[in-house]
């Protein structure tokens, strides 16, 4: 599964394959990352910096 990305802020997107990696590039907490793919099974995520997109290919 891969992880497509937009950061709102300098509008460039971008595909991740590890939430970790992407946590740390983004500087949050890969448990939230986690908590929201995981264990809510959602399929994005959307804060102030960045909008994140869980994609199957």
């Amino acid at each position: 599964m891969y992880y497509w990305t937009l950061n709102k802020k300098t509008n460039e997107a971008g595909i991740s394959t590890s939430i970790k990696k992407l946590a740390g590039s983004f500087k949050i907490e890969s448990e939230q990352l986690y908590y929201h793919f995981s264990r809510k099974k959602l399929k994005e995520f959307e804060n102030d910096k960045i909008r994140i997109v869980k994609v199957y290919l």
